[in-house]
């Protein structure tokens, strides 16, 4: 007759976000949803220290204690690496209150998106080559040949022999 009393204790994971492409060093939400599956409480519900590079950073980890059914969002972040990466969380809970031998765990990825600008410039002068107090025209041409759009450029020429710097027009590309 034990197997009439067995409990099936369960947790389900999931990990959201952030929804569009990141630039490598940019942080973005993700939520973390914890469900409680099974039939019995969970205890201590809690995202552990990953060993994985690159887990979401929680700033409350601590779900705390879960009734059958019952879920909880944790809101963490994610710092983009050099390149598009996967987030993985496990979360794990005690189901015998008190016992950290009798735990149940879940875990949940996510593909982060990391574009990297390629950005190419162009530079033609008219003319070619210019005498003392003669004017020039130098024309900068930048193209985005990233697949995705990007934000302001801001372009900065040196001028000889005095070093000096002009900022130029910032757009959009």
């Amino acid at each position: 007759y034990p197997n009439l009393f067995r409990s099936a204790p369960a947790l389900q994971v999931s990990i959201a976000g952030p929804g569009h492409p990141l630039h490598a060093g940019q942080q973005a939400g993700v939520a973390v949803t914890v469900r409680n599956t099974g039939d019995v409480p969970l205890y201590h519900v809690a995202v552990p220290p990953s060993p994985v590079a690159t887990p979401p950073a929680c700033p409350d980890p601590q779900v705390g204690t879960l009734a059958p059914g019952e879920s909880k969002i944790l809101d963490c972040t994610v710092t983009a690496e050099q390149a598009t990466f996967p987030a993985t969380v496990t979360v794990a809970g005690q189901y015998q209150r008190g016992d950290p031998q009798l735990t149940v765990s879940g875990s949940a990825a996510t593909t982060i998106d990391v574009v990297t600008p390629v950005v190419a410039v162009g530079l033609t002068d008219s003319p070619s080559v210019v005498r003392g107090g003669q004017p020039a025209t130098l024309t900068f041409t930048v193209t985005n040949k990233s697949a995705t759009a990007e934000g302001p450029l801001d372009v900065t020429v040196g001028t000889s022999p005095d070093r000096k710097s002009t900022r130029l027009n910032s757009s959009h590309i």
